[in-house]
């Protein structure tokens, strides 16, 4: 299991907690909201210019609000 920390300017649940920490699942290959694990991390369907790359933002998504490729995650570890 992964854990991922974040500081967010807005805080999901806890507005005392400076950190919100997601959770990573190998079945689902997915990145969950450790305190709300409704929440998942994905990327959005549109593609932004990044100089000669391209990027997408990242948002919280509840799971049936959400393409299921756009949650999937592929963790690379050496």
């Amino acid at each position: 299991m992964i854990t991922l920390r974040y500081c967010a300017k807005k805080q999901i649940q806890d507005v005392n907690q400076k950190h919100q920490g997601f959770v990573y699942t190998e079945e689902d290959q997915a990145f969950r909201l450790k305190t709300d694990t409704s929440y998942y991390l994905a990327v959005t369907s549109e593609t932004q210019k990044a100089g000669s790359w391209v990027k997408r933002p990242l948002q919280l998504i509840q799971c049936d609000e959400a393409e299921q490729s756009l949650m999937k995650w592929t963790v690379v570890s050496e």
